[in-house]
């Protein structure tokens, strides 16, 4: 029986194969540092936890060899001109991370990495939506504050507006108490309005937040 939903998990892992890494100029200190900056880590492990219904599909080796969320055409991969693209040239701080790859080992890596991933990951779809007709299928990502550009200003700003939102709630509580005793009058009504003006500005605030980060990023 295929599960319905599909967890595709790009960046957890932090292997790099023992014959991949000759090719990378950084220390082996320096290249653990890059690893802990750019793995989701235990990503495999958090999205797959008391789920037995779901069907992981989990790139094997590290990004830094190869990151299978890119695309093959680096003229079509923005990240491309920062050294990521689908092999990655620099790191995060924007040094060398290795040299050019050769056409032949560019074919290679995409080869043994790139196509074998993503025919699972299609493999993994059709056989849901044979099974069911639909499919969810999740990428599975973790934003860390620290070196996560997005990460960071997401969990900011969700979180400044989350405490503004607690402030609303509070604010109208307050009200309905005191309409329940009786002492909500007509000399409150200035009150109220101010009430009403700032739940309407935390509701534009929302939709303003909810389109940068979920439908334009």
């Amino acid at each position: 029986m295929n599960p319905i939903a599909v967890l595709h998990i790009p960046h957890s892992s932090i292997l790099i194969p023992e014959a991949r890494r000759s090719a990378f100029v950084l220390t082996d200190d320096e290249l653990q540092q890059e690893l802990l900056t750019m793995t989701d880590r235990y990503t495999d492990e958090l999205f797959t936890a008391n789920s037995p219904d779901v069907l992981p599909v989990r790139f094997p080796v590290s990004r830094i060899v190869l990151d299978p969320e890119r695309y093959l055409d680096d003229a079509l991969e923005p990240m491309s001109k920062r050294g990521m693209g689908v092999i990655y040239t620099k790191t995060s701080t924007e040094e060398v991370l290795r040299a050019e790859p050769t056409t032949e080992e560019r074919a290679e890596l995409v080869a043994e990495f790139y196509h074998p991933h993503h025919k699972a990951l299609t493999a993994a779809v059709q056989g849901a939506l044979d099974e069911w007709g639909a499919c969810l299928l999740l990428d599975c990502h973790s934003f860390p504050l620290k070196t996560n550009l997005f990460g960071g200003s997401f969990f900011l700003l969700t979180g400044t507006h989350g405490a503004h939102v607690t402030v609303g709630v509070i604010w109208l509580l307050s009200l309905v108490f005191m309409a329940q005793r009786g002492r909500l009058t007509q000399a409150n009504a200035e009150t109220v309005e101010i009430v009403g003006l700032y739940w309407h500005f935390v509701d534009v605030v929302w939709i303003v937040l909810f389109t940068l980060i979920y439908l334009l990023v």
